[in-house]
């Protein structure tokens, strides 16, 4: 179980998009622009504050000093594992999966 709490929302909404928090923690501007920038996303304005994905993601500080992204499936476009040669021996239907090697062979599940 992740260790959040009450006050550990830094950025995004946890209640699918109708109050939106907007990052103010160098730190986590600077993860969150670095990952859009290295999906090709452009920060925009969603309910008055400014976004580097999808609204409803949630970027929590937690308990334990560290950062967790949660809620991403709206931030990658799907892929279907069964027609995807990098999801081979994988089966996740219905799920969007984030994929990223960095040039390395990905390790069978």
């Amino acid at each position: 179980e992740l260790a959040l709490g009450e006050d550990s929302l830094k950025s995004g909404s946890k209640d699918g998009g109708r109050n939106v928090v907007q990052a103010n923690e160098i730190e986590i501007v600077d993860i969150l622009s670095n990952v859009a920038n290295r999906l090709g996303l452009k920060p925009h304005q969603s309910g008055g504050s400014t976004v580097y994905a999808a609204a409803d993601i949630e970027v929590h500080k937690a308990q334990d000093g560290f950062i967790y992204m949660l809620d991403l499936a709206r931030c990658m476009p799907p892929e279907d594992p069964t027609v995807m040669p990098h999801f081979k021996g994988i089966l996740m239907t219905g799920t969007t999966v984030f994929h990223h090697s960095n040039g390395k062979k990905r390790k069978e599940l």
